[in-house]
């Protein structure tokens, strides 16, 4: 017998505040893994993190304050006007 198990086994906050969600798939034939793959997915700050779980939506309440969303977008359109600047030189 053939069964499938998905969870989310990795999680990772950078400095600006991006998340990164690794969820692993496990297949089992009569109780035993016989594969595992991956899928990841990244969420900027200004980015609305789909449901995936009350853990996830958790950890994005905490970490993405209006401070750390401000700021994502600031150095973000900083980072834009200096490479508008370079090409008009």
């Amino acid at each position: 017998m053939y069964s499938e198990e998905k969870v989310i086994d990795k999680i990772e906050i950078l400095e600006d505040g991006t998340m990164f969600i690794r969820e692993k798939t496990k297949v089992f034939r009569d109780g035993e893994v016989i594969a595992e793959t991956y899928h990841r997915s990244s969420y900027t700050p200004e980015e609305e993190i789909p449901f995936i779980n009350d853990n996830i939506t958790g950890i994005a309440s905490i970490i993405r304050t209006k401070e750390v969303v401000d700021k994502y977008k600031f150095e973000k359109q900083k980072t834009l006007s200096e490479s508008l600047d370079k090409e008009n030189i």
